[in-house]
């Protein structure tokens, strides 16, 4: 996504299913999830937030949303000093991979509730991933959420 441009979609695209897909196309429809399938608990809100606080948010529109995780992204991004990425699978070490490489001042940290990364990977595979994430100073936090 561009920077500035506005992310107004209500689904979620597994980006490395695309290659599966090409081989598949049946297999296109289970790369593609709405927000609301996968979080069960969850009110999705697409929207410009306006102004934050630490329990709620302010969209655009003027609707008060209250929430107990906030993501902020895109331009936020470029303004953090720190950047904390829920998720050692294959998305989360592409993000901090783009992170580390776009913007190396950056302080980037992983949290991946499991002993490793890329667990559906072989150990070896985990094992470089983090040896360049070391070398990146990249933090890796594993076993918590």
């Amino acid at each position: 996504m561009e920077r500035g441009k506005k992310d107004r979609k209500d689904y979620f695209e597994v980006p490395y299913a695309a290659l599966r897909c090409l081989v598949e196309p049946a297999f296109s429809e289970r790369s593609v999830m709405t927000h609301s399938s996968y979080s069960k608990k969850a009110r999705v809100v697409i929207s410009t937030a306006k102004i934050a606080s630490s329990t709620q948010i302010i969209t655009d529109d003027g609707e008060i949303v209250p929430y107990d995780f906030l993501v902020i992204s895109n331009s936020k991004v470029v303004a953090a000093q720190s950047i904390l990425i829920m998720g050692g699978g294959p998305v989360g070490v592409e993000m901090a991979g783009e992170m580390v490489t776009d913007f190396p001042d950056k302080k980037v940290t992983i949290v991946t509730a499991s002993s490793r990364l890329l667990t559906f990977l072989g150990s070896k595979a985990s094992d470089k991933c983090l040896k360049w994430f070391k070398s990146k100073k990249v933090d890796v936090i594993f076993n918590d959420k």
